[in-house]
């Protein structure tokens, strides 16, 4: 989440950057960067761009002619949203650009280029670098771009970790601030105030119906009509750019300014483009002087393959777990995620439909994750937003476009279902937060720290009766209290003392006493452990007929659960033979493969020798390993049928090896003999039994010695 500084000082007196990281900190919000403003050079200035016309060698790049105030310039440009008309920060040949590029005339597929339109990122302003920065319209041709571009302010890049969703907000933010500076936050908002009593005519012509009340427990709208769609004002144009977000106009811009402003996400229909009331009401509403046509929303689950074209363009078939939004009909956005092409905002634009809702986290988050869609929007939705704010966030955004659109409300906020009730409250003893975190405070001292948490605290002798704010989720049992008094009072004031607890030996199974006993001996033995990750890619499936899928892997690499250890040694054997003449590797760890209509989980040890006289030196090495462990078993080998054997104990099937095929060796680089022998540990325990039962030895005189080789 990037903090703009002067946005926060609209609600908390700010401190200077160095201060403000050292109380994010001290928080438990990591500021990752303070971005300390860019100074735009003089030699970018404000363009006007009289034409823009197709470049003659190139598809994707256009030739404009831009007034530069002293001339007229051509200058090729590859952004997707350069028009003529537009006002545009234009950096001249020999500019310094903030990235420390220095600008030269350049002729580019035959024209010469003599200048360059700028992106955000070009100048150091955010990261979009989707398009050129669109300059305010009174902006004058030929004055220094930084004067309309707010470059000179502060802007701090916080982490913000799952368990805060409030903190993706400014005003989140700024609580934390207020809070540690023992101060309280300004709601009156001193600049650009919008809190002024709003007027609204008539009744609203929407309708709202929440078919799933489960997926979205509260809905609301507001219909507002004779919106001018003009530019957005400079001041929250400036906020925006810093803020990482890309101004369009007006609509969107005020809907994106509330969500970073309040956290809470809103969206904005083009009324005129939803199915309208029927005929029979068009009838009655002929002689009406002034009529908005009725609009009936609807909140319900996707039908199976339901065909959805979002803002982005693309076409998605819809699964019947997903949550529409809908005008009667067909889905006009995504709950939660994105807009729908057909009910988006566009240069026609006069009546707009506002919506703001509260969607349940995890419909959200499937939705998204399993249409690879992420948004702003969803990313807050999937965390958790504040429900007390759905209904003020609304009202702010009418508000702004009353002052900014010159928009005029048709009735009020019109809703359907209940916002949540409040959280439990929690109940803690002051002795016992004190003897959790090993400090000695008094009620004088808890009971303020957690009212500037915004907590409403009711004491009763000892004990504190507590109500979380209802942005806090994470507050939910006392040990989340004591968190928050302790980061309150800073971490490092808690007095350093060891915790008095009596120890008790944990008894080892028979299986974690065998792999203790395995791992010894194979590293006595010169082999190196290697530990893989359970999360395989595609290529390293053996049995893809019973091969389990994630349903979200975290990427590309991590969407299947491995049913052989061998393809990842094989991996590493791989990257170790670039180096290594010869190596021994083992591994422990489980596979995993269908069985019904559940799984099998199989805790399996996998062995790579890579040497000359591998296939004779790793049978060796076996027979030693189980005669050590087990003297009275015996380990045979069957006889060699397409380069594998199997391994039996006492008759029966323990495991196998197998020397990897020429194609194997070939794809990983490995020239040397290779041989990889898999035992199954739970099969291995199923025939010893008893005998793997670990027994007394005397304590050694000598410590251990370990190598751990990362």
């Amino acid at each position: 989440m990037k903090l703009v500084h002067s946005w926060a000082q609209d609600f908390v007196k700010m401190p200077k950057p160095g201060r403000v990281r050292e109380l994010f900190d001290a928080a438990g919000l990591c500021v990752e960067n303070i971005l300390l403003g860019s100074e735009i050079p003089e030699t970018v200035v404000v363009g006007h761009v009289k034409e823009a016309e197709k470049h003659p060698n190139a598809d994707k790049l256009k030739v404009t002619k831009v007034d530069v105030g002293s001339d007229v310039r051509t200058i090729v440009c590859g952004a997707p949203n350069v028009t003529a008309g537009q006002k545009v920060a234009v950096a001249l040949p020999g500019t310094v650009l903030p990235n420390g590029m220095k600008l030269e005339k350049a002729t580019i597929r035959g024209v010469q280029s003599n200048g360059m339109i700028c992106s955000g990122k070009e100048l150091g302003l955010s990261d979009d670098h989707s398009g050129i920065l669109v300059l305010p319209a009174q902006a004058k041709v030929g004055k220094p771009a930084g004067q309309f571009l707010g470059s000179s302010d502060v802007v701090y890049d916080i982490a913000v970790f799952p368990n805060r969703p409030d903190c993706q907000s400014v005003i989140g933010l700024v609580r934390e601030v207020a809070a540690a500076q023992h101060t309280t936050i300004n709601t009156q908002r001193p600049t650009h105030n919008t809190q002024q009593p709003t007027k609204t005519s008539g009744k609203s012509p929407v309708r709202v119906t929440i078919q799933k009340n489960t997926d979205c427990s509260f809905y609301s709208a507001q219909y507002l009509s004779n919106v001018h769609r003009c530019p957005s004002p400079d001041w929250m144009q400036k906020r925006l750019q810093l803020a990482g977000l890309r101004p369009i106009d007006v609509i969107v811009d005020v809907t994106n300014y509330v969500m970073l402003e309040l956290g809470q996400p809103l969206h904005a229909f083009d009324a005129d483009k939803l199915e309208k009331q029927s005929r029979k009401q068009k009838a009655e509403s002929r002689n009406s002087e002034k009529h908005y046509s009725n609009v009936h929303i609807v909140v319900r689950q996707a039908k199976n393959g339901e065909p959805f074209q979002a803002l982005d363009g693309v076409n998605r078939k819809l699964g019947g777990s997903m949550l529409v939004i809908t005008d009667g009909n067909v889905p006009i956005a995504l709950a939660g995620v994105m807009g729908g092409e057909k009910s988006g905002v566009g240069e026609t634009t006069t009546n707009v439909i506002l919506e703001s809702a509260l969607f349940a986290k995890q419909s959200v988050y499937d939705t998204s994750h399993t249409l690879k869609l992420i948004s702003e929007s969803s990313q807050r939705f999937s965390k958790g937003i504040d429900p007390a704010l759905v209904v003020p966030a609304i009202s702010r955004a009418t508000a702004l476009l009353i002052k900014y659109a010159k928009a005029q409300p048709v009735g009020g906020v019109v809703s359907a279902g209940k916002l949540p009730a409040p959280q439990k409250p929690i109940r803690v003893s002051v002795r016992w937060l004190n003897a959790f975190l090993g400090v000695t405070l008094s009620r004088t001292v808890i009971v303020p720290i957690l009212k500037r948490l915004e907590m409403t605290v009711r004491v009763t002798a000892d004990t504190l009766t507590i109500q979380p704010p209802t942005y806090r989720h994470d507050l939910a049992i006392p040990e989340d209290i004591a968190e928050e008094v302790a980061r309150s009072i800073n971490f490092n004031s808690i007095p350093r003392a060891l915790p008095k607890a009596e120890a008790h030996p944990v008894p080892l199974s028979a299986m974690d006493a065998t792999v203790r006993q395995l791992r010894q001996l194979l590293a006595q033995l010169g082999g190196h452990e290697h530990v893989g990750y359970a999360y395989v890619p595609e290529s390293f499936v053996t049995d893809k007929a019973k091969a389990i899928r994630i349903t979200n892997p975290l990427s590309k690499d991590q969407e299947f659960l491995r049913t052989s250890l061998v393809p990842g040694l094989l991996s590493v054997a791989g990257m170790n033979a670039k180096r290594y003449n010869q190596f021994r590797l083992f591994e422990f760890g489980s596979v995993y493969r269908k069985a019904g209509k559940g799984f099998d989980e199989r805790f399996t040890l996998a062995m790579l020798w890579y040497k000359h006289n591998a296939i004779r030196e790793l049978k060796g090495t076996l027979t030693y390993v189980i005669n050590a462990l087990w003297p009275t078993r015996c380990l045979a080998f069957s006889e060699v049928r397409f380069r594998k054997q199997t391994m039996t104990l006492n008759g029966s099937t323990v495991g196998g090896l197998l020397v990897p095929a020429p194609a194997e060796k070939l794809r990983h680089k490995l020239g040397q003999e290779t041989a990889v022998a898999v035992l199954d540990l739970w099969a291995l325990l199923a025939m010893v039994g008893d005998a793997g039962k670990p027994v007394f030895r005397p304590i050694p005189a000598f410590p251990p010695v370990k190598r751990d080789i990362a």
